[in-house]
């Protein structure tokens, strides 16, 4: 075919079909008359004012989809594939001639997608397909599409609020266009050659750019619309083209402006259309919208554009439009095309309110200018009712598929005419008369049940904190739980065994036979793959709705009904024609079979009601949110039979949740309250320990995440790879998530297999969002559409990507480990070098890391320089970090402290201080220690500290991990935080934690989400914790007496018997030169324990103070002075903030510990107050900053002491010891 050609070597062609034709390379416009006949060209015909927006493509037995396939596969040739295309073309322009359409569309087939189409008409190829310019042939297009084995696919979304999927544009400011496929004017010419004329259709530029997305390496700021007049050039040469083959219309598809646009966005499409205008001028044009309303303001905008011969509306979904038509008036002169057959569903029009419709437009726009048309594309719809044998024949006269519906416009156009067909009229009657008054359509025990369900709250009892704390009891799953989405590969065999069931050509135990088998080797497949959740593969199931639909009651099924989704990939929507039952249990059986083979959890699969909803054709004589009601109710009988069944594990999945969204805002809430209750009806009765997942795919989750929390799943496994992680930028914005979630960590649809360190990377970008606790690995969605030579490879990637991660052997993170490294041991950064070999296409790359003069080299070769630098990394940081590091200054003695390491670390923590052993050591000789390895107590100090709440949310004090830290200690649920807004244009944020059942909100509204919910957590703190409140007390006062000190030496192990609340602290010392000292620390029940120090020790301690200022932070002073020279005293004061506000202030006096107690606005109101007035007005040295305490290190005083350097004698030294400091 013209316009898209193959450059890529292909096999010789094994297609069936008419082999004469291709031995004869006859061109398409040929082909076409040796397919049809000449006959066909020759036969004048009357047509009326009708027109279709675009027809669908597969085939109306799915011919394109097997042709691509083969294609794909090897198994034939790009001049089969193009044959197959031509005679699909050629039957769909003959079936709408021969019907009377009078606009009849071209350049609406796609081999894959129309936008990608556009894409590949602009030449915007994203650089990582190597394009060099050229007609854009079957290699760089299926590459866009599909991936290959070097790059991954474009993004592919949801076409607006449809079941299909579109590639998105990858545009940037350096994107470089060029007219690169000349598909539309080939398409136009081919049905042109034979006597049919016809309207090519393009995607219009601005809907072009609106549903582009930045490129990859593109500030995600940037507007693809700034590109407007880059790509109408483009445009220009098209148009051009087609005037010069004959074309007298066009169309532009412009759906965008059915969205509520900006104000600048409405007017790119003046700036574009008036640009375009001359170019235009001697055609007609025609601006085609469908699946909405158009509102008021587009409704203005698009009416008034010059050089625009007639627009294009959806009165099924735009009743609004037609509203809007009567009251503001239709501009004289302009054709409207009245969208009024149904596009999307396939029931049969109601051609007695379509026509009343239509008169009443004929009233508006006059008689002349009206044109019949479908309310969009017949793409959504299944192609031909005539191949329906199966079908009951009431239900089929209820129907029109799109073969049919080209038929009810030209009855509907020559109706206006004046030429009303009766006879049809009137059958058509009589076929809504029969639908209306049928007995199977309506059941009064359902719709009493689904009627119950308004005004009430269908939620499962416990938090999900507490449920997912059940769960993990019952389940007892590793961190990164594995997990698939459900679907494994359907072979030949497999589809074979179902087809012959149902054909009843085996019977029902060697049916059962042949699935339990498949079942069994599925569930092995993913005992050797050491995958954690497993399933079933769901091998008895054609399709995730049909299969249900199947045993619902309510439900229709067709053979050839199907309609494309994306690329090849095409499904059968079930129809549901009347109320929804469940007669019996429709999984049970399969599940508790694949169960009883493992000991792992096995999902149980259900689709969710939304999804059934969706992914249906659904009954127009109710509301929809009724239906779904309905499907909730049995889907929820089926949950609960699972659970009985023992299975712990069940997916609901709602994979088209977003797919049903209303495309205007001020209908969206209503749809995602009724959406988001169906599915909580289906699970609100089971056990806390049986835990519910859900999964949703390939749409922008992130403007409903909110509703998708509310949906209260335990887990959610969700799209993610293929959009380039957009939804992990919902995490990073503030949004919390406190259940399970699982973005999906590669693309199923693209035969592509990805390494482990892709996964690996991609895994680590989603712990930099979210919590390791809660994150699941698994694909982004089923994998029936794959071959197990492509799952099995990639499922074994998925798997070890998780087990690197769990054993902190990330490839990428040790570059980062080995700078860590280096920085701890004062070493030069590391320098790295790379040599490359092999071909451009598979690179052999080595790496070097020289570090501290020591060059190591990675173990063997990498395809990318930035894996054989981390490798070479690996190398380096396993081998060094096994060697001792240096080693530090000699001391003559260690000074145990009243407690293990361990047991400093988490008072420390509580203060933001790290305390780390450094080096071996042998502790001090008294009796007490005994002979044990110590080391140097580091302090590393990360107190950023706050002088008021605000300070401390912008400082990032992290209440909400001491709060969780709480939590687990007291095996609490974990938080769940949500917030909101105060509606105003700057935007501010009040939020609120629920832990338990009980809700804490944040003191006010805040700048920001992330301080609203500190402000929050800390309240919760205060509030929960007053245990957790005394304990940051006492260890702020402990933790001060020991900077007092500066960096000492520490025991290892605990040298007195300690409780919680810490009591009768001594500090030990060997038996030389005592001095007692009584104002060291209380346990805050009693008094100061006396405690024995050795000199200087005693004089370094005995002044230090803190106390607490009215803005939370503490005063840390300590005053050093030279019992031999009193004149000599160093002073150093700080002002540093504690984690947890204390409710009290202890201050030291006489030894003793004062308590006092601090009112709401800091005040004090104890005998504190004086002590606490007074130190108040001393100025601090300096503010919200590191404490201003140096190293101070002692040594006996001997003749050949030699000091480290560095070291400088402090003046409270004596002859029997010298204390030296240390700058920090």
């Amino acid at each position: 075919m013209q316009g898209i050609r193959s450059t890529a070597a292909v096999s010789p062609s094994i297609s069936t079909g008419i082999n004469f034709l291709l031995r004869s390379r006859l061109s398409s416009s040929h082909l076409c008359r040796a397919i049809l006949g000449d006959r066909f060209l020759l036969r004048p015909r009357r047509k009326m004012a009708s027109h279709i927006v675009g027809y669908p493509r597969m085939g109306p037995k799915r011919e394109l989809k097997f042709a691509l396939e083969s294609f794909w596969d090897g198994k034939s040739s790009a001049d089969d594939l193009q044959k197959v295309a031509t005679d699909l073309r050629c039957s769909i322009w003959k079936q709408m001639t021969d019907a009377g359409i009078k606009y009849i569309p071209s350049n609406t087939f796609s081999y894959y997608d129309q936008v990608l189409d556009a894409t590949a008409m602009l030449g915007a190829v994203p650089e990582r397909y190597n394009y060099t310019g050229g007609e854009i042939g079957f290699d760089i297009y299926f590459s866009m599409a599909r991936g290959n084995s070097s790059v991954p696919a474009m993004e592919m979304t949801k076409w607006f609020d449809t079941n299909y999927h579109f590639i998105v544009p990858e545009l940037g400011p350096n994107t470089k266009f060029s007219y690169s496929s000349h598909k539309a004017v080939s398409e136009y010419k081919e049905a042109k050659a034979l006597g049919i004329e016809t309207i090519p259709v393009l995607i219009g530029p601005v809907t072009y750019l609106l549903l582009s997305k930045p490129a990859k390496g593109v500030e995600k700021l940037f507007a693809p619309l700034s590109l407007l007049e880059s790509i109408l050039p483009i445009y220009k040469e098209v148009i051009a083209e087609l005037k010069a083959a004959g074309a007298s219309w066009i169309q532009f598809d412009e759906p965008t402006l059915v969205l509520d646009l900006e104000s600048h966005q409405l007017e790119a499409f003046t700036k574009a259309y008036t640009e375009l205008e001359s170019s235009l001028s001697g055609l007609n044009v025609l601006i085609e919208t469908y699946f909405a309303d158009v509102p008021a303001e587009a409704y203005k905008i698009i009416t008034a554009l010059k050089g625009v011969s007639g627009f294009g509306f959806d009165l099924i979904r735009g009743a609004k439009t037609l509203d809007l038509v009567k009251s503001a008036g239709f501009p004289a002169g302009k054709y409207l095309f009245a969208g009024v057959v149904d596009g999307r569903n396939i029931w049969a029009n109601d051609l007695a309110s379509s026509f009343s419709t239509l008169q009443a437009l004929e009233a508006i726009v006059g008689k002349e200018k009206l044109v019949v048309s479908t309310s969009c594309s017949l793409m959504h719809t299944a192609v031909d009712l005539v191949n329906e044998t199966k079908l009951d024949n009431e239900i089929k006269s209820w129907l029109a598929f799109a073969a049919q519906k080209v038929v009810e416009v030209n009855a509907l156009a020559k109706a206006l005419a004046g030429q009303k067909d009766e006879a049809f009229f009137s059958a058509n009657a009589a076929a809504q008369s029969s639908r209306k008054s049928s007995p199977r359509v309506t059941n009064e025990e359902v719709q009493k049940a689904a009627a119950a369900l308004k005004g009430s709250d269908h939620r499962r009892a416990t938090n999900v904190s507490a449920r997912l704390d059940a769960q993990q009891k019952k389940l007892n799953l590793p961190i990164l739980p594995t997990t698939t989405i459900g679907s494994f590969p359907q072979t030949m065999d497999l589809r074979r065994v179902r087809r012959e069931y149902k054909a009843n050509k085996i019977s029902e135990e060697e049916y059962v036979k042949a699935i339990k088998e498949e079942i069994n080797k599925v569930v092995k497949l993913q005992e050797e793959l050491d995958i954690d959740v497993l399933v079933h593969g769901e091998p008895e199931r054609n399709d995730m709705v049909e299969y249900f639909g199947e045993q619902l009651s309510g439900f229709a099924f067709t053979v050839n009904g199907w309609v494309q989704s994306y690329g090849s990939r095409c499904v059968k929507p079930p129809i549901i024609y009347g109320d929804v039952s469940r007669p019996k249990a429709m999984t049970v059986f399969w599940s508790k079979m694949a169960q009883s083979m493992t000991a792992r959890p096995m999902k149980g699969m259900l689709t969710g009601p939304v999804t059934i909803l969706n992914w249906s054709f659904v009954r127009n004589d109710q509301p929809r949110f009724e239906t779904c009601y309905q499907i909730a109710l049995a889907i929820k009988k089926e949950v609960e039979d699972l659970e009985a069944a023992g299975i712990q594990v069940i997916q609901i999945d709602e994979a088209a949740l977003r797919e049903g969204l209303p495309l205007h805002k001020s209908e969206q809430a209503f749809y995602l309250d009724w959406a988001v209750h169906s599915f909580r009806i289906t699970n609100c009765g089971v056990q806390d320990t049986t835990q519910i997942h859900t999964h949703m795919c390939y749409s922008n989750f992130n403007d409903i995440i909110h509703s998708i929390i509310n949906m209260d799943a335990d887990v959610i496994t969700i799209e993610n790879s293929r959009s380039d992680e957009k939804l992990l930028s919902v995490f990073r914005e503030g949004v919390k998530y406190g259940a399970g979630i699982g973005p999906g960590v590669y693309d199923i649809h693209s035969p592509r297999i990805p390494s482990t360190e892709e996964i690996a990377d991609r895994i680590n970008k989603m712990l930099a969002v979210l919590e390791t606790n809660i994150l699941w690995v698994n694909p982004d969605c089923g994998l029936k559409t794959r071959k197990y030579a492509e799952v099995n490879p990639a499922l074994t990637n998925m798997v070890s990507a998780a087990k690197v991660l769990l054993v902190g052997r990330v490839p990428s993170m040790y570059k980062n480990r080995l700078q860590e490294l280096c920085q701890r041991r004062h070493w030069a950064l590391p320098q790295y070098t790379a040599s490359r070999a092999g071909p451009d296409h598979s690179p052999l790359v080595r790496a070097t890391v020289t570090v501290n003069g020591t060059a190591f080299h990675s173990p063997d070769d990498s395809c990318s320089s930035k894996q054989a630098q981390d490798r070479a990394a690996q190398v380096a940081f396993e081998q060094l970090s096994a060697e001792d590091p240096p080693s530090a200054p000699p001391t003559a003695h260690s000074w145990p402290l009243p407690v293990a390491l361990g047991e400093f670390n988490r008072f420390f923590g509580i203060l933001g201080f790290q305390v780390r052993r450094r080096g071996n050591r042998s502790v001090c000789g008294s009796s007490s220690c005994g002979s044990r390895k110590g080391g140097i107590l580091e302090r590393s100090f990360s107190f950023v500290g706050a002088l008021n709440e605000d300070a401390v949310n912008n400082n990032q004090v992290s209440y909400k991990n001491q709060l969780q830290i709480y939590l687990q200690k007291k095996n609490k649920g974990l938080p769940s935080y949500f917030s909101v807004h105060d509606g105003s244009p700057i935007r501010h944020f009040k939020a609120i934690v629920k832990i338990d059942g009980q809700s804490f909100e944040s003191t006010g509204y805040f700048h920001t989400i992330k301080e609203a919910e500190q402000s929050a957590a800390k309240v919760a703190l205060m509030s929960l914790f007053p245990e957790g409140n005394e304990q940051a007390r006492i260890s702020s006062r402990f933790s001060s007496d020991l900077l007092a000190k500066g960096q000492v030496q520490v025991a290892s192990e605990p040298v007195i018997s300690r409780s919680d609340t810490i009591t009768n602290l001594k500090y030990l010392r060997p038996n030389v030169g005592a001095h007692k000292m009584d104002d060291i620390i209380s346990d805050g029940h009693g008094e100061a324990s006396g405690s024995t120090v050795s000199p200087p020790c005693d004089q370094i301690i005995n002044s230090a103070k803190e106390v607490m200022n009215t803005d939370g932070s503490f005063r840390h002073s300590a005053s050093y002075t030279d019992e031999h020279n009193p004149e000599i005293t160093i002073n150093k004061t700080d002002t540093v903030s504690l984690v947890h506000k204390p409710e009290a202030v202890d201050v030291m006096k006489n030894g003793k510990i004062l308590p006092g107690a601090m009112s709401d606005d800091g005040s004090s109101n104890s005998n504190a107050s004086n002590i606490h007035a007074k130190t108040a007005t001393e100025p601090p040295i300096r503010r919200n900053t590191l404490l201003l305490c140096n190293r101070v290190q002692t040594y006996p005083n001997k003749s050949a002491l030699v000091l480290p350097e560095g070291a400088i004698p402090l003046p409270c030294s004596d002859d029997s010891w010298v204390a030296v400091s240390f700058d920090l």
